[in-house]
Parts: C-alpha cells; structure tokens; sequence
C-alpha cells in the first residue's frame, strides 16, 4: 500500500461517520498509534486488577456522605441559620476535617436550594440544564462528526446526567460540570459570550471549574476575541471577591481543635484515579473497573483524533483535567468524576471513527468499494 494519502482513504466510512485526524496517516505512522493504543488499553485494564486500582464507586462511601451533609445544610439555611454556622457545625457533627478552608464549600449553591420552595425544584432545574446539555451535545457531535457519532455520544451523555435523578443535585461539582458541558455546545454555537458566562457560574458553583476558565481565557487571548477576555477577566474579579469573603467567614470558625486530611490534596493518583473518575457515569457504575478503563482509554484516543476548532476545544479540556487529577485528589474525591463526565461522553463518541480509520490505513481492513451512501472520491456525499 502507499504511504501516502490517497483519495480513497475514507471510502470506507459511510455517510453517516464523519473520519477522524488518523485518516491522514500513512500505513507505518497507523500501525505505531494502534500498538500505542493497545499498550495503553492493557496497562488501563491491568491497573484496575491491581493494588494500584483506586475509587469505591460501588460502596456508599464519601460521595454519598456529602449529599448528607449539603442536604443538611439546605434543610437549616432553609430555617433561616446563617450558611457558615450551618456548614461548620455540620462538617465537625458529620467527622469531617475542618481546619483546612478548602473542606468548607462556597455557599451558592445551598443559597440557590435554600431559597426555593423545595430542593427538588433545584432538582427539577439541573435536570433542565443536563436535558440540555444532552440535546445540544448530541446535536452538535452529530451535525460536525456524523450521526453515528452523535448518537453514541447522546447514549454516553445520557449515563452521565441520569445521576442526577438520585441526590446528586446536591453536589456543587455537579452543577459546575452540566456547566461547563453547555459552555463547551455554546463555544461550538459561536456564542463565546454565553459560554463564558456559563463557564463563570461553573466557577462560582465550584472552584474545580478553575481548569476549564483558564483554559478558555488562553483560547480567547490566542484568537483576539478581546470582549471575551475582559468577561473573563470581570468574571474573575468578581470571583475573587466572592472568594475572600468565603475565606473569611470560614477563617472566623475554625476551631484550634479542628483536624485536618492526613497529607495534602498532591496524591498523585495518576491513571487509577483519573480511571475511578471515567466509572462516575450510571452505566459504568454497575460494570467492573475494567470496563471504566477501556471508557478511559477510548474517550484518550477520542480526544487525540478530533481535529475539528470545537473538537480541539473539548479535548483540551479533557486532557487538562485528566493530568491535574492524575495529580491532585484523594480516593474518596471520586465523585469528582461528575464534573468531566460530559466530557467523557464527548470525547469517547469519536473513538470507533478514531479505530475505523487507523484500521483502515494500517492495513489491517480492506479499503471497499463505494457503496451508496457511502463517502466516494475522498470526501462524504453531500
């Protein structure tokens, strides 16, 4: 076969399955990214049988504990108790550490269910936002990578957001990831004011959206979109003095008795946490470990094959949270696979088209022939 690309490339993709990046590959450069690929989906699913494996998903544990204690506190900010008295005589009732400000949460969100006329109407409200983040999602694979692609990435997302039919709307990560999901669709709509302004309020319902804010302000700096930057960077100050007041009143209530986490958030989990955080998603958490690995590795190769503006955006994203939590967060910290698990979902919808071509161009398929409604003289049927 010739090494270069030829106008038959893609003639075995079908019309609804947009090619991916490989399909630029020669037949050498294929074979090497498939035995990459297949190294690091072994030592993915090898990691999970070992003493390395990390996350207990299928346990009550500490994510279950947290939707208590934010349930808690709802219920008496509710009765009219001031949030930082609620949340500090909650965190020291329920065991939690407490000397460090980073235990104590930023109170938006338990304002937000507190004011309502109950905590399922914030409930009701997420589930809008995740309902669409689901359509757009879908909606905006489809109409860039196909179909088939589209769909995939609809079932995926659909796993992710049917979390939030248990007490998950608790969460403030929850929130700050269907956020960021729906920033990402607005960046793809070209609505970069819209996304950042989501992309903002992610933030302030969590400070994991930190990432992803510093991300898209370098995005916007690099292509000139100058009234997108100075958003940002309002955004920012405003978050900043939102932030020192929460570091004030928690300060003003930490007791010299408080304890503190053994260690510091630098855990350095590597790949069996970021792993623990790809099984976050309904259909995975009923699955052994192994099969969040192969989530993993797929939504990895994903990522690396969407060439589009939009799908280097979102795989950016992902990549950049995939290495700080291979730095940063605890075992019990594997509920956080809640805020990237739209991105999961996007990102491992454009694997089989990732396969399909580096299958293709290594040699290992057969190029066929066109059939109807099937891409012919190297570009899809329109």
């Amino acid at each position: 076969m010739n090494d270069s690309t030829s106008p038959d490339v893609t003639r075995h993709q079908p019309a609804f399955v947009a090619p991916s990046a490989w399909r630029r590959l020669s037949p050498r450069a294929a074979r090497w990214c498939l035995v990459v690929a297949a190294l690091g989906l072994a030592v993915c699913i090898a990691i999970t049988a070992s003493p390395l494996a990390k996350g207990k998903a299928d346990d009550v544990g500490r994510g279950a504990n947290d939707m208590t204690l934010y349930s808690a506190e709802v219920e008496r900010v509710a009765q009219g108790e001031a949030y930082y008295d609620a949340i500090g005589d909650e965190l020291r009732k329920q065991g939690y550490p407490t000397r460090s400000a980073f235990n104590w949460r930023t109170p938006l969100l338990v304002w937000l269910l507190a004011a309502l006329p109950s905590p399922r109407v914030g409930q009701a409200l997420l589930g809008s936002l995740a309902i669409l983040l689901a359509v757009w999602g879908t909606c905006s694979v489809a109409r860039e990578r196909g179909l088939a692609a589209g769909g995939l990435a609809g079932c995926l997302l659909f796993g992710a957001m049917l979390l939030i039919t248990g007490d998950a709307y608790f969460l403030p990560v929850m929130w700050a990831g269907v956020l960021i999901g729906i920033s990402l669709c607005a960046y793809n709509s070209r609505q970069p004011t819209a996304a950042a302004a989501l992309g903002l309020t992610a933030l302030f319902f969590r400070e994991l959206a930190a990432p992803y804010c510093i991300g898209a302000v370098v995005l916007a700096v690099r292509d000139r979109r100058w009234r997108e930057v100075g958003l940002w960077i309002a955004g920012f100050a405003a978050y900043a003095a939102f932030y020192a007041y929460h570091l004030h009143e928690v300060r003003a209530r930490i007791l010299p008795t408080d304890t503190a986490h053994d260690g510091t958030w630098w855990q350095a989990g590597g790949l069996a946490f970021v792993i623990s955080l790809a099984q976050v998603n309904s259909f995975f958490l009923v699955m052994p470990q192994a099969a969040a690995a192969v989530y993993f590795a797929l939504a990895m190769l994903g990522a690396a094959s969407w060439d589009s503006p939009w799908g280097r955006r979102v795989g950016l994203t992902f990549c950049g949270y995939v290495a700080t939590f291979a730095l940063v967060g605890y075992e019990f910290n594997q509920y956080w696979g809640v805020l990237i698990s739209p991105l999961f979902a996007l990102c491992a919808a454009q694997s089989p088209a990732a396969i399909s071509d580096l299958l293709h161009r290594s040699g290992l398929l057969r190029e066929g022939r066109a059939a109807p409604g099937q891409v012919a003289n190297g570009g899809l049927n329109r």
